[in-house]
């Protein structure tokens, strides 16, 4: 049983996170726990795999009926949406064929293919590839002759904003079907503050026979994830996505002797210091990850100067380890963070032109509703 209420607890104590390291303790939950356990598994869209953890457990104990149904509920809904996934891979890899270059498939998408443990009730809402820059012509051409294109036309604006800056051309949608299709050619914005070298993402890549596409390497498809939570974005995967980092890096290990030193060596060779650092620290304030000498060391040498990581790991606590439903809402550290998102995107005139632009915009569709 939990020693004290989950709003008491410390950081590294947060319900969701004591389950994730510890499911055993199943056995002790009374059901008020269970419903602050359930309530922060929603919150992170997690219950479809708090519902797959409880099924592999053996010796589970009973879990009360309310609670079961809402897990049942959830896990068959998230096997649905994967199933969709695994439809539109399919149909994809029809698009695809014949094509003479590598297309690759990333995070939820590429988890489910390669059928990790860790994805068994992961939500999945759309299916990200990644093509070389120079065949995006052709991949998009290919996408739109099977008949995937843009639900809703994009301003010009944003068409040059997807086309010029970002690393991914607008979203698409088949007609028949709602999984959104993301194509990328590298994984950050051109624009971004980190200089990522996107050839070596298309190195010691692990074909999928079934579906002709690929995965990246394992030490690519982490720094992938870490690039994606910590620098991409404002920490917006949450849980979900640190827990795919804890449990890829476990895996990865186990699997691979020199994992952790190809990582660095990985990261360093494309500039991906500091999404790894903050990946690894997040691991270990969270998951309280044991890491080898060889990562604390670079973690020493990557570390950003004391105000920036002081900030950085109270904001991750924050927003990722928060101690009580009072506290799954929004907050100053989210704001901070999404502030911080678009100044890593951009150099700052980019970036003033940009929100001078949405705010114009802003105010003149209010004008006009009014």
């Amino acid at each position: 049983m939990l020693s004290s209420p989950p709003w008491q607890m410390p950081v590294n104590m947060n319900p969701l996170i004591v389950f994730l390291k510890n499911p055993e303790i199943i056995n002790d939950l009374q059901e008020s726990e269970w419903d602050v356990l359930i309530r922060f598994a929603r919150n992170a869209k997690m219950l479809a795999s708090l519902s797959s953890i409880v099924d592999r457990l053996a010796d589970a104990g009973d879990v009360p009926r309310p609670v079961s149904e809402v897990l049942l509920g959830d896990s068959v809904r998230t096997h649905y949406l994967q199933l969709q996934a695994r439809r539109e891979i399919y149909e994809l890899s029809k698009a695809f064929n014949g094509a003479n270059y590598p297309v690759i498939l990333l995070k939820g998408a590429a988890y489910i293919a390669r059928e990790f443990d860790f994805a068994e009730g992961r939500r999945i809402s759309d299916v990200d590839l990644l093509v070389a820059k120079e065949h995006l012509f052709d991949a998009e051409r290919r996408l739109k002759r099977a008949g995937y294109g843009q639900q809703e036309a994009l301003s010009e604006y944003d068409e040059a904003y997807y086309r010029e800056w970002m690393h991914e051309i607008p979203p698409l949608q088949h007609a028949a079907r709602s999984l959104e299709i993301d194509l990328h050619h590298t994984i950050a914005p051109p624009t971004s503050r980190i200089s990522i070298n996107s050839a070596m993402l298309f190195e010691d890549l692990q074909p999928l026979k079934e579906s002709g596409f690929y995965t990246l390497s394992a030490e690519n498809m982490y720094l992938h994830s870490a690039v994606h939570l910590f620098f991409a974005e404002e920490l917006r995967g949450g849980i979900r996505d640190l827990y795919d980092l804890w449990q890829m890096s476990e895996l990865f290990a186990s699997q691979q002797a020199d994992f952790w030193d190809a990582l660095i060596a990985r990261a360093e060779l494309q500039n991906m210091q500091r999404p790894l650092y903050y990946a690894l620290l997040a691991s270990q304030l969270i998951f309280r990850q044991q890491l080898p000498t060889s990562v604390q060391q670079f973690m020493h040498r990557s570390r950003p100067g004391l105000i920036t990581k002081a900030l950085m790991r109270r904001f991750i606590l924050r927003v990722l380890a928060p101690v009580s439903t009072g506290d799954l809402g929004g907050s100053f550290a989210q704001w901070a963070l999404f502030v911080r998102s678009h100044w890593l995107r951009m150099p700052p005139v980019m970036l003033l032109k940009h929100l001078l632009f949405k705010s114009y915009r802003r105010v003149n569709i209010k004008r006009i509703e009014e």
